[in-house]
């Protein structure tokens, strides 16, 4: 069969017209939409009207077509046909003689794309001297139904889609059926997905802000409802690999408690004490959980806690990197006796560490809160313990350690309402801190004299202005002239710190970065190879960027809480304190909720002056809050 110019054919399911035949080349020279011209190969199309096309374009216009198919009738005159073929094989070009007294090319092109969508037959191509021309198969009336079914279906799909997207647009409330798309959004605003196509089709910004505030405005989630954690890839859930089983190691004997009483002092709800310090008369101890012995590196729960950089703790529950069982049998004082790694310091005259060892230990450790210790604080188990900590207080700050005392606050979530508490820090608070930054110290400094590829932590120098001013003003200048912490396998001064030198070491049950220094640590007490400093470093690096993101999703979740306190509280008003001028507008801090926010200042106010303040134009899905003078 030879193919004549002016035919109607398909390349590539789409509809084009024969200009001329090209024997020579064995080619067939075809114009599409737009006045596209090609060569293609015979074999290449479909002949689907050997009638004169005139007009192309009138094939790409779907509501000429739309009207030709209402005047046709073209579905039931389908059926009838399925139903006369009895089964029989039907080309195309029979069929439309069936239904069309004309030759047309849009009628044929019509009927083809109608065809192609039937539930009555299969469209399928078979060759006559070279040339591929469509023939249709009648489907059985079981498959037909089944295709019918699935058609209907997916009309419902668009259908309700359709209205959807229109009261999306509208700013309509979103009805039963729309929680299917409500979900495509949800999925957008935790980013469990890059885009949402619901949104792009109703001409909405495809953001996650925007997807938040939809959904809280049509009652899909509620005001509780933090998405900030999963939105950074937090896990809202604690670990639960099982350490690996190892042989026991060595460990020295510090049970005796008339020698070597050990104090785990935390606060009241402390479930998981990980540090304990005591002071035998000449060496200072500082005990650290030790689960470096059972998670090993490149162990599965040395993975996990590597991808989670650190335990999370937001109001809505703590998320342990190391889990529950790991965190709960290697805490010190929750049994009778403890595993520990231990750093046990001597210090000179000046307070300055003169030796420090460190040694697995086993020990007896007594558990105190912060308020029964501070209490303590003058007596003969606890006294030399304060005295050591002030001392060390005292010896940084002529270092050039700079403290910095603003404001903080516990938020607490408990059946639905959120409260926020004042946190005092006591003396035993302050005393725990020094005895922590010393066992920093001591154990970079122990990493550093016998050459062991270690984590340092460093800061460089603060530029101070000369003329601080009192007050949280001050407070809040000093924490704007710090500079940024730097991890490093190069040992650095630590000037925030007045520290030399400076590791942490004291949450191996919390921080991805402590657990990699003790397993260090205990590869080298026992004298295995450690890790090499480009290991070492690619690990860390691993753990601090996971890390980082979890402080970005606490940080993010405490204004989310703040944001909630205020909605649930629409008559709050609290004190807020100036500590930064300008025009038109000043810093402020509040200190009973530990916010910051800019505001018109009222009249002549000067730093730390104090005004009245209340929230308003709360947007939880931006975290922002405008704080106006009462």
């Amino acid at each position: 069969m030879k193919i004549s110019k002016d035919s109607l054919v398909l390349y590539k399911e789409a509809p084009w017209v024969v200009k001329e035949t090209i024997p020579m080349e064995g080619k067939i020279e075809i114009t599409g939409p737009r006045g596209k011209t090609m060569k293609v190969r015979e074999k290449d199309i479909v002949l689907l009207s050997s009638g004169k096309t005139e007009n192309l374009n009138k094939l790409f216009d779907s509501a000429y077509l739309d009207e030709k198919e209402k005047t046709l009738d073209l579905e039931n005159k389908i059926k009838e046909i399925w139903e006369l073929a009895g089964g029989e094989e039907i080309s195309f070009g029979d069929f439309s003689a069936m239904v069309f007294d004309s030759n047309a090319p849009d009628l044929q092109w019509l009927l083809y794309k109608k065809l192609k969508a039937s539930p009555w037959f299969t469209l399928e191509l078979t060759e006559d001297s070279g040339l591929n021309l469509p023939v249709l198969k009648p489907n059985s009336q079981i498959l037909a139904n089944e295709l019918i079914e699935k058609k209907d279906k997916k009309q419902k799909e668009t259908r309700l889609r359709e209205d959807a997207v229109k009261r999306l647009k509208n700013r309509e409330d979103f009805q039963d059926e729309d929680i299917p798309f409500l979900q495509e959004v949800e999925a957008f605003a935790l980013g469990k997905s890059s885009k949402s196509a619901i949104l792009r089709e109703a001409g909405i910004p495809e953001t996650q802000e925007k997807a938040h505030k939809i959904l809280l405005q049509n009652g899909f989630w509620s005001i509780l409802k933090n998405p900030w954690p999963t939105r950074r890839g937090i896990t809202l859930a604690s670990a639960n690999l099982p350490g690996e089983p190892v042989a026991e190691v060595p460990r020295l004997d510090l049970t005796n408690q008339e020698k070597y009483r050990a104090y785990a002092i935390d606060n009241e709800d402390s479930s998981d004490p990980d540090d304990a310090i005591g002071f035998d008369g000449d060496f200072l101890w500082i005990h650290i959980a030790d689960p470096s012995d059972t998670v090993l590196p490149d162990s599965p729960p040395d993975i996990e806690a590597r991808k989670r950089g650190s335990t999370n703790y937001l109001p809505e529950g703590v998320f342990r990197m190391l889990g529950s069982e790991i965190t709960l049998n290697y805490s010190l004082g929750l049994e009778k006796i403890s595993k520990a790694l231990s750093f046990r310091l001597k210090l000179d005259e000046k307070g300055d560490i003169s030796s420090v060892r460190i040694l697995k230990t086993l020990v007896n450790v007594e558990r105190l809160t912060y308020k029964k210790a501070s209490l303590l604080k003058d007596s003969n188990e606890l006294n030399a313990l304060f005295r050591i900590s002030q001392r060390n207080r005292e010896r940084r700050l002529r270092k050039g350690a700079v403290e910095i005392n603003l404001p903080e606050v516990s938020i607490i979530l408990k059946e639905g309402r959120v409260s926020i508490e004042q946190c005092e820090q006591n003396e035993a608070q302050a005393m725990v801190k020094e005895m922590m930054l010393l066992a920093g110290e001591g154990a970079a400094k122990f990493a550093f004299e016998n050459s062991i590829p270690f984590q340092f932590v460093s800061q460089e120098e603060p530029e101070i202005p000369k003329n601080i001013p009192q007050g949280l003003a001050g407070e809040y200048r000093l924490r704007r002239s710090m500079r940024p912490r730097q991890v490093s396998v190069n040992p650095s001064a630590h000037h925030g710190l007045g520290l030399g030198m400076y590791a942490q070491v004291t949450s191996p049950l919390r921080r991805y970065g402590d657990l990699v220094s003790h397993q260090q640590l205990s590869l080298f007490l026992e004298n295995r190879k450690t890790m090499d400093k480009e290991t070492l470093f690619d690990k860390i690096a691993q753990g601090d960027i996971a890390a980082s993101e979890c402080i970005k999703a606490e940080r993010e979740s405490c204004i989310h809480w703040k944001l909630v306190y205020l909605l649930q509280n629409p008559q709050w008003q609290g004190e807020a304190v100036i500590v930064e001028t300008g025009i038109p507008k000043a810093k402020i801090l509040i200190p009973e909720l530990a916010m910051e926010s800019q505001i018109n200042i009222p009249g002549n106010l000067q730093l730390n002056d104090r005004i009245k303040v209340k929230a308003e134009n709360i947007e939880l899905w931006n975290l922002k809050v405008d704080f106006v003078p009462v």
